[in-house]
């Protein structure tokens, strides 16, 4: 049997690529409290579209 890997794109997208390069060298304290923002923010998007 053959062994299956992850899918990889041949070029990554160089903008995607900046953005992550850009996002490390920021603390990991700022990465982190934006990422809990984010994560309430979806939290609070699928509690309205499940009201609904």
């Amino acid at each position: 049997m053959a062994k299956q890997g992850a899918k990889r794109h041949p070029h990554p997208d160089p903008i995607r690529v900046r953005q992550l390069r850009e996002d490390a060298k920021r603390p990991m304290g700022v990465n982190l409290s934006e990422g809990i923002a984010l994560s309430h923010t979806l939290m609070r998007f699928v509690g309205a579209a499940r009201a609904r």
